[in-house]
């Protein structure tokens, strides 16, 4: 038998990829199968807690950015405050007038979008060093702002390497778009998501929704690329806990204000126990927004405990009672995940337990679920609404085993790991050839 080839990947993405954080879950599902030693990331993030994906890692620092050492101070006092590990206990930090007036600036900077505009990336020495020991042949992008993509387009045409831009949610729409200079701003954000577009070999969007009003915004084909993973993994038969109670399970992000629906599920479950029902609700979170720290600590029905390593996620799914994918209601939000499809939303299907899904109806996953029968739906921000739908799904085994019969067909012929691996193997593997080769790449450089 012929044995694989796989093509050296940089993956160009935001946060690091690792086995614990939910921001990289696609990723890490789609090139689950890639030998380490032909992965690379190029990333800004904090590195979390957790095995990094990829064989080698770049972290984009001060020698990538002009005027690297304002862009470092501004950065450490305004950028990294964003969310954090649960903690016991809140402790003050004193600070004092300089510190304040950088955490003003930063933010001031960042918020506006000017922060784009002053600080834009360079392939440093180092980088390019970094690079040319890797030797990418495809270049895998995320984009995600305006530094990302035009560091994607730089490094392409620098190097000749083809690009495979895959695009999971539509933050292009809505980049800054409350900035003091949000028309400046986003034509040019704008202008470089064109650009990327223009030169990408490959076009990946996450679901049918997004694919098809991309085409009709762009006048260009995507292709979908859905979230998969091995149904294998999910099959554990697992005895789950019995202790009399209704086990509640939420695994991923809390950003994007999806925190504010476990207020919600928290008053549901406070109205459910004191009818007598026994309900637990236990989420496991990579990080906690910094203004959802003390109302998720008041939650007293509510456990919010480390995120799980990408093996241990089977297990906690497959014996949970319901699963549980919140999307937020705010307006901004929504806008934002119009056209997503969750990165859960496989897994929870996958594991054969109901799902309860509450957000607004036009949302992707939303609309996902309703359409594929898959997940019952709550689609107001309504405590006694969700709590009548947990009624429901504890008393009615009729309906939850349909909405698990469903799931499976789902997951299977849309999310199966296998194919979609396959299929993303052959795709970069084309393009790649389609760039040449890297040798005669990386000798033009030298």
């Amino acid at each position: 038998m012929k044995q694989k080839r796989f093509p050296n990947v940089l993956i160009i993405s935001k946060s690091i990829i690792n086995d614990r954080d939910s921001a990289g879950a696609s990723l890490r599902n789609w090139f689950m199968q890639w030998p380490k030693e032909n992965l690379a990331q190029l990333y800004s993030g904090v590195l979390f807690e957790g095995e990094s994906f990829c064989g080698t890692n770049f972290q984009l620092g001060r020698e990538e950015r002009r005027f690297g050492s304002l862009f470092q101070l501004l950065k450490h006092s305004s950028l990294g405050a964003s969310a954090q590990p649960m903690r016991a206990e809140v402790r003050s930090r004193r600070t004092g007038p300089f510190r304040r007036a950088v955490h003003s600036l930063g933010k001031t900077l960042v918020g506006s979008g000017l922060w784009e505009l002053i600080f834009t990336p360079r392939v440093s020495t180092g980088l390019a060093g970094w690079i040319e020991t890797f030797r990418p042949e495809v270049l895998f992008v995320q984009g995600c702002d305006i530094s990302f993509m035009r560091l994607s387009l730089e490094i392409s045409k620098r190097y000749d390497i083809p690009i495979c831009f895959s695009i999971v949610d539509d933050w292009i729409e809505h980049l800054y778009e409350t900035s003091l200079i949000a028309p400046l701003i986003q034509h040019v954000a704008k202008l470089n998501f064109s650009a990327l577009i223009a030169r990408s070999r490959l076009l990946y969007a996450i679901g049918d929704l997004m694919a098809e009003e991309y085409q009709r915004r762009y006048g260009i084909p995507f292709s979908v690329l859905m979230q998969c993973d091995d149904p294998s993994r999910y099959r554990m038969d697992e005895v789950r806990k019995e202790n009399g109670a209704v086990n509640i399970v939420y695994s991923g992000s809390l950003a994007l204000n999806r925190w504010k629906l476990f207020v919600t599920l928290a008053e549901a479950v406070r109205m459910l126990r004191s009818e007598g029902l026994r309900v637990e609700v236990t989420v496991y979170a990579p990080l906690v927004p910094v203004e959802a720290e003390p109302a998720l600590r008041d939650l007293e029905v509510v456990r919010v405990l480390p995120a799980l390593s990408d093996h241990e996620v089977p297990k906690a799914l497959t014996g949970a009672d319901i699963l549980f994918l919140p999307e937020s209601f705010d307006e901004d939000v929504r806008a934002y995940t119009r056209l997503s499809v969750s990165t859960k939303a496989h897994l929870y299907m996958m594991s054969r337990r109901p799902v309860l899904i509450v957000g607004p109806p036009e949302i992707g996953t939303v609309d996902y679920a309703r359409r594929g029968g898959w997940g019952y739906v709550v689609d107001k921000d309504d405590s006694l609404r969700l709590a009548e739908a947990i009624r429901v799904l504890v008393s009615s085994p009729e309906i939850s085993c349909e909405l698990v019969r469903r799931g499976e067909e789902i997951a299977s012929k849309n999310h199966s790991a296998p194919s979609i691996r396959e299929r993303l193997l052959q795709e970069l593997s084309d393009c790649a050839a389609y760039g040449g080769t890297g040798k005669r790449r990386y000798e033009r450089q030298a």
